[in-house]
């Protein structure tokens, strides 16, 4: 099945300000706060929370938070919502932007991610 050959990690930092940033994301994938508004939130600046964040993870924040919002994208697909809806829902400003993403990230579209998984 492709769920084996798309890899869903994604690793949690163990430092509580950047879980703080992590339960916000995972429970709203289309946050789209930039490292400095996060300040306000962790009291961390950006320049720490970004060190921290490759440190504890072994991606940038950007890469993470992309991660995740693909991530996240894959029970939407499976529950048959369109492409458009999905990349809206997860942060994306357009449905080609959520493809491109989607199939750099695992190397096929989000539609033969639904068509190798139904």
């Amino acid at each position: 099945s492709v769920q084996n050959e798309v890899s869903l990690d994604l690793i949690l930092p163990e430092d509580r300000r950047l879980r703080k940033i992590c339960d916000t994301l995972i429970n709203n994938p289309a946050t789209n706060r930039t490292l400095s508004e996060w300040k306000e939130l962790t009291g961390a600046s950006d320049r720490t929370i970004s060190r921290l964040f490759e440190k504890e993870t072994g991606l940038t924040f950007q890469n993470w938070r992309t991660r995740l919002r693909l991530i996240s994208s894959i029970s939407e697909l499976e529950r048959k919502k369109s492409i458009q809806t999905i990349a809206l829902n997860v942060g994306y400003s357009s449905s080609s932007a959520f493809i491109h993403s989607f199939k750099k990230e695992f190397n096929i579209t989000p539609q033969q991610y639904i068509l190798r998984n139904t």
